[in-house]
């Protein structure tokens, strides 16, 4: 009897089916779910390609200092604060006045910074910082007027589910998938040797996802995924 070929991998049911098909155990069908979602939690913490960045902005003026994080965040990778100014052709609007690059500092040195009593400083050469504090930036020294931020960003991979069952990244690499879910199986099966086959074959896929990806970003025009989000 011939062997039945194993499932071209193209969305999170064949998934499963191929991993059980590598496993040659049908029978894991409540266990192959919970291997799908700890290679996720890997993948976000090993990949940052080009198809995971977004670029988000917030709507409108605020006087806010504190910025919300937007869903997914993962990693930034560029932010921009933007003042604001009265449109003298159409007030009270208001229309962009100073671009300032911004730069990460830890919470301790924008703590350090407060004592010190840094000031911002308008028209003249002025640094931005900013920092996390849980699920917030918090943009220093306060431009004590209206502002907007651009910020560049890595997203974090959407969840495979019955209802999501494709992502970007099951088209494009699902062999990042396969392994990394397969690397989970191996403990649970007590299969301690296919643990280092399995990591080997995921390591080698995500380096290269990684490298190909940082090569497109640093060479020629950059390669993003533009997402338009309302910040608070």
């Amino acid at each position: 009897m011939p062997l039945s070929p194993t499932p071209i991998i193209k969305d999170y049911d064949t998934l499963q089916n191929a991993m059980a098909d590598y496993l040659d155990r049908p029978d894991l069908t409540v266990q192959i779910p919970l291997f799908i979602q700890l290679c996720e939690g890997n993948l976000n913490r090993d990949m940052r390609t080009h198809n995971m960045v977004c670029k988000g902005q917030t709507v409108g003026a605020r006087r806010d200092k504190f910025i919300p994080l937007p869903d997914g965040w993962l990693k930034g990778r560029n932010f921009e604060v933007i003042t604001l100014k009265e449109n003298p052709e159409d007030p009270p609007n208001l229309i962009d006045d100073e671009t300032f690059q911004a730069s990460y500092q830890t919470p301790d040195v924008i703590d350090q910074m407060k004592q010190d009593n840094i000031q911002f400083r308008p028209g003249g050469k002025q640094q931005i910082h900013y920092t996390y504090y849980g699920k917030v930036i918090e943009v220093f020294p306060d431009p004590g007027t209206d502002f907007r931020v651009v910020m560049e960003y890595y997203e974090r991979i959407p969840t495979l589910s019955v209802a999501a069952p494709v992502n970007h990244l099951i088209l494009s690499d699902p062999d990042a998938y396969l392994y990394g879910a397969l690397i989970h199986s191996a403990p649970f099966l007590r299969d301690d040797a296919r643990i280092a086959v399995w990591g080997q074959m995921y390591g080698s896929v995500v380096s290269k996802l990684n490298s190909t990806s940082e090569e497109a970003m640093t060479s020629g025009s950059r390669l993003t995924r533009k997402t338009n989000l309302n910040l608070g």
